[in-house]
């Protein structure tokens, strides 16, 4: 040995080792409460999917739940991306984590061996568009690494034993607020109070929307946008602040003739509706029980949003799933809807 040599050298760093989400430029409104709870459940379950429609804001839920929890991974965290599936999950994730797949084994078998023994964190984020396949991953992932936890996020629930849905809702009223006035150096440059408080429900209170409203202020005032809003409906799914309607259409599209045709009929109500009322006018000639399992699944789908609190057993169609379906929906369904609406309507009117 050479003796201008230490004796001791520090331990080689694995190149594998995930590190910790980017911290978001802009502030973290109105979801507190969301990431206390959800961060006592991660620590009794292995797998949390955050269910919710396009842009109300699971990513960054997600990613503030991922940071908040970081201490408790000894491993780290790692997010994937899901968006676009140019690979296979599993190559996606290989490539996440820095691991090398080897020509005797699977992308999904280096991953899982990789994986065993570690205590680590693992987003799998906006899976919609493989909600199978990524069931099937984290399914495979918790069964064989059973120090490493799973937090989705997806417009529907993937469907596997152990899994916690959580389903994101718009933000409150105030909380929407809130998001654009830390967005902007003085909101009410851009206009009335009262034109932004319309806004903000014109627009769903949904994060993403409310975030490009916000930064479409240079171009026009919170009047203007609702003028957008309230014009042409291909106007307002091709309006910047309708950032989601891609999205809501794949959704809408996905469905079968009969969840189409109820969902079509749930946009004839202007507000909020109960279950006796989807069933009277979005499902007739079907069982109450058929009814009431069609319901579910739009709001399964994200497409219809339940209640929440005082109200939990209403509903109420988004006003970007609205305009999704008066494009692409069967005008001749509405129309029907809106006969037995009336009739719905008039049966308490005579009582």
């Amino acid at each position: 040995q050479a003796p201008d040599l230490p004796n001791e050298f520090p331990p080689l760093k694995d190149p594998g080792t995930p590190s910790p989400l980017p911290t978001p430029p802009t502030a973290f409104v109105g979801r507190d409460a969301d990431v206390e709870r959800l961060r006592r459940v991660l620590a009794e379950h292995r797998l949390i999917t955050l269910v919710g429609p396009p842009g109300v804001g699971k990513s960054r839920l997600a990613a503030e739940l991922a940071n908040r929890s970081l201490a408790g991974f000894a491993d780290g965290l790692v997010r994937v991306d899901l968006t676009s599936l140019g690979d296979d999950i599993a190559d996606l994730l290989s490539k996440a984590l820095g691991v090398s797949s080897r020509r005797d084994r699977t992308a999904l078998e280096s991953v899982i061996e990789w994986l065993r023994g570690r205590e680590l964190l693992l987003v799998l984020d906006q899976c919609d568009g493989s909600t199978v396949e990524a069931g099937s991953l984290a399914g495979a992932v918790l069964a064989a690494a059973p120090s490493v936890t799973v937090v989705a996020t997806c417009r529907s629930a993937l469907s596997i034993p152990g899994e916690i849905v959580h389903h994101v809702d718009p933000l409150a009223h105030d909380d929407a607020l809130a998001l654009v006035a830390g967005r902007l150096a003085d909101a009410a440059e851009v206009g009335s109070t009262d034109d932004l408080a319309t806004l903000v429900d014109e627009l769903d209170n949904l994060p993403l929307a409310l975030e490009v409203a916000a930064a479409s202020t240079s171009t026009y005032t919170w009047s203007e946008m609702l003028e957008v809003l309230r014009g042409p409906v291909h106007a307002r799914i091709e309006s910047p602040m309708r950032p989601v309607a891609a999205a809501i259409a794949l959704g809408f599209d996905h469905l079968d003739d009969s969840l189409r045709e109820m969902l079509t009929g749930a946009t004839v109500f202007a507000g909020a509706f109960d279950r006796d009322a989807f069933a009277a006018v979005c499902a007739p000639g079907v069982s109450p029980g058929a009814a009431a399992a069609g319901l579910a699944d739009l709001v399964e789908r994200s497409l219809v949003v339940a209640g929440s609190g005082a109200q939990p057993n209403r509903f109420r169609v988004l006003h970007a799933v609205r305009d999704v379906v008066e494009v692409r929906g069967s005008a001749r369904t509405r129309t029907e809807a809106e006969d037995r609406l009336a009739e719905w309507v008039a049966r308490f009117v005579d009582e």
